[in-house]
């Protein structure tokens, strides 16, 4: 793996809510119910099952495997097999103007990019559970009497190995370079618990290179379980925390200093993966930003969706609020690589 696939961009929204969260391997999954608010738009993640960590590897293999793939726009889907693909992203039927990106894989690739994350080698049928409970999750968004939903991943396979995946529109935008984060596979592969690598994973989402922030020790708590516990279930976190903190200053660009209970988290600034350059259009197309490679169709026509992708970083949040620009909503003034200063 070279240092550049090392490298996977990711909705920076993910990592502002415990969407994924370390559980006990004997305990029963409750459902997915997690609200966000982005300017005026309401995000709500929804799922039968609340995911795992392994799960995010799981996504996250998803996401280093579509580098190189091609992007799709929907007015030049095939007639059958294209539109069925993309209508897996909309369960209720609404249709969002927008680029998708198919990943056709393998389990052994997945479960490959898995372990360079730290989960060594989980087998096809480990894989395959985590791609359905990652299919079964729905993101709704509502702003005033306006509502739609898409799912955050399709899958199909046929072989033994093979799987083709479709992305969810906003993690197409990540791999757009736009209102992404950079998740380093290398160093979270280095983490050797699920604490430590759900903090690296929201900790990367919401403190851009160069940048740091300083936290309660307890208030870290709902950035990796999603409530507050209380009594000696309080005390075992904040153990797990402590040991999580440790092993992330422990990576290359990672750095934490103390006062009491208060612990500040410096994100180093690297420097960003070389770019290759190539005649054919690539997804930086879309978003005006330099981003990993991603060869699309040539000979394009102008489309509604292009005139959605055009749209700038310093466009407004929730302008007009048209399905087809539904990417303006999450792109609200922030510095860097889309990165806003999290709460304390």
């Amino acid at each position: 793996m070279t240092s550049a696939d090392r490298i996977v961009p990711v909705d920076s929204a993910m990592g502002t809510l415990p969407i994924f969260r370390p559980l006990a391997k004997s305990s029963s999954r409750a459902k997915l119910e997690l609200t966000q608010t982005v300017g005026e738009v309401q995000l709500t993640w929804r799922g039968p099952n609340q995911l795992s960590i392994p799960d995010q590897s799981v996504l996250l293999a998803a996401m280093a495997c579509a580098k190189g793939c091609e992007v799709l726009e929907e007015q030049r889907a095939e007639p059958a097999a294209g539109q069925m693909a993309l209508a897996l992203l909309e369960p209720t039927g609404h249709r969002f103007q927008t680029a998708s990106v198919w990943i056709p894989t393998t389990f052994r690739m997945l479960s490959r990019h898995c372990a360079a994350s730290g989960h060594a080698g989980p087998n096809t049928s480990q894989v395959k559970a985590s791609l359905k409970r990652l299919t079964e999750t729905t993101i709704w968004m509502r702003s005033g009497d306006r509502e739609g939903s898409t799912r955050l991943l399709a899958w199909s396979y046929s072989q033994a190995d093979s799987v083709l995946l479709t992305l969810n529109w906003r993690l197409v935008d990540a791999l757009c370079g736009r209102r992404y984060s950079r998740i380093n596979l290398h160093h979270r592969g280095l983490l050797a618990t699920d604490v430590a690598k759900a903090l690296h994973f929201s900790l990367s989402c919401q403190i851009g290179p160069g940048g740091s922030w300083a936290y309660k020790l307890d208030n870290l708590q709902r950035h990796v379980w999603g409530d507050q516990a209380e009594g000696e279930a309080l005390r075992q976190r904040r153990t797990k925390l402590r040991k999580a903190l440790e092993a992330l200053a422990g990576l290359p660009t990672w750095s934490t200093s103390w006062n009491d209970n208060v612990v500040t988290i410096k994100h180093e600034r690297t420097a960003r993966p070389r770019v290759e350059t190539s005649k054919t259009k690539t997804v930086a197309s879309y978003r005006s930003r330099r981003v990993e490679s991603v060869t699309v169709r040539s000979n394009e026509s102008p489309s509604a969706s292009n005139r959605f992708h055009s749209q700038t970083e310093k466009a407004s949040v929730h302008e007009g609020l048209a399905y087809e620009d539904v990417s303006a909503l999450f792109n609200t003034k922030a510095g860097g690589d889309g990165h806003q200063p999290p709460p304390p």
